[in-house]
């Protein structure tokens, strides 16, 4: 609910809301591909760089994106969870500072290791 508050007083929404025929398409797209997934295990496992997942544990929908955050995981060969625990899913649009500064902390350490 604070998120929602939070994008609906950015006016957000209707920005969010455009793209809505976008991912419709994506989604009869991916329907309609016959070939390996971006969640295939096999994939994933070809991602030789160093990945960062990002995860709000105030999501709603928290079961299913734990669950995505684990698989892909479980996959990468050098995976980073962060979980922000009082966060959601639009922590980048609720919190974005917080977001960047995670990110921005990941690549100081990846430069410097």
């Amino acid at each position: 609910d604070e998120e929602i508050a939070t994008i609906e007083a950015a006016g957000a929404l209707e920005i969010m809301g455009l793209s809505v025929p976008a991912d419709l398409m994506m989604i009869q797209q991916s329907n309609d591909y016959s070939g390996p997934s971006e969640t295939d295990p096999s994939i994933l496992g070809k991602i030789s760089v160093p990945v960062l997942l990002l995860e709000g544990a105030r999501s709603k929908a928290r079961s299913w994106f734990h669950a995505s955050v684990l698989h892909v995981s479980e996959h990468v060969p050098n995976a980073t969870i962060h979980e922000f625990e009082d966060l959601g899913h639009l922590a980048p649009i609720v919190a974005p500072e917080r977001v960047a500064k995670k990110i921005a902390s990941f690549f100081d350490k990846l430069r410097h290791a």
